[in-house]
């Protein structure tokens, strides 16, 4: 099994704060069958500071402890997404998903519907693959917005969807992504 998404690099995000805490936190996977790992620390203008340098330092170190319980580990980034995640991703500023086209997308649980999907449509013009981080229903003037339409070119979805999705929309949706 492969866990895309997660903050087990310490002490660069809201995730583990120590090397210990990434250990036990690796031990644990191995325990549930991970066999490899996406790291994914935020990328979040102002909440965030993505401290590009400590990061890689980070997973060098953590790296080694990985290797002995037979896991693999990549790196990517979880972009709470802006007008310059183009730039950003481009610049190598942020990473895509263990260096692969795919961009793990985090959007706030207010964001509007176009905005999204204008946002989606970027990256798919620039060659990315959005995977959207989390999936949300959240309320605009007391109205349930629409979420983002798996439709667009190239979209994914988690795994954790299937938990907020009913099993007929979920047919559709795997319909339309296979």
């Amino acid at each position: 099994m492969i866990d895309i998404h997660c903050h087990l690099l310490y002490g660069v995000d809201d995730g583990a704060k120590t090397i210990e805490e990434s250990v036990a936190m690796l031990e644990a996977a191995k325990e549930q069958g991970i066999s490899a790992m996406i790291l994914t620390p935020h990328y979040r203008h102002g909440m965030f500071a993505y401290p590009k340098e400590e990061i890689e330092e980070h997973f060098r170190i953590l790296e080694p402890y990985a290797q002995k319980l037979g896991i693999y580990l990549a790196l990517g980034t979880e972009y709470h997404v802006n007008s310059h995640i183009v730039e950003a991703l481009d610049s190598g500023r942020c990473r895509t998903m263990a260096g692969s086209r795919y961009v793990l997308c985090e959007y706030s649980h207010d964001s509007e519907y176009a905005y999204i999907y204008q946002m989606t449509q970027e990256l798919v013009l620039h060659g990315y693959i959005p995977v959207f981080a989390h999936t949300r229903t959240g309320r605009s003037s007391g109205k349930f917005r629409r979420k983002p339409e798996p439709t667009a070119a190239g979209t994914r979805l988690p795994l954790s969807w299937r938990r907020r999705t009913t099993l007929p929309i979920r047919r559709r949706i795997l319909k339309i992504l296979l």
